[in-house]
């Protein structure tokens, strides 16, 4: 990570509706439409830039909060990419709260 532009990240383990016919990081789960009742444990980051940090602060005016961005390739491969020096910068140029799964 940038960590001059990240002011906290946050590293999150959720338990959520599980509709997969298995756990982990198989990558050949299906969807099982039997699993109603199932639960399971979903990891989750996200990343605070400095200049929400700072606009919260009242140390900046901008950028505001303009949105949160989901990088969807956490789910199929790792979080970790959520973290990338590209996104950081243009989250903290750009005010946006980066999250994974």
């Amino acid at each position: 990570l940038a960590d001059t532009k990240i002011a906290r990240t946050l590293h999150i383990d959720l338990e959520v509706p599980w509709f997969l016919d298995s756990f982990g990081i198989d990558r050949g789960a299906v969807l099982n439409l039997e699993a109603e009742q199932k639960f399971g444990r979903a990891k989750f980051v996200a990343h605070i830039p400095c200049s929400l940090k700072y606009a919260a602060l009242g140390e900046q005016t901008v950028p505001r909060l303009q949105a949160v961005m989901e990088f969807g390739h956490g789910l199929f491969f790792n979080r970790e990419e959520a973290g990338n020096d590209f996104l950081v910068d243009m989250a903290n140029d750009n005010g946006y709260i980066l999250t994974a799964m």
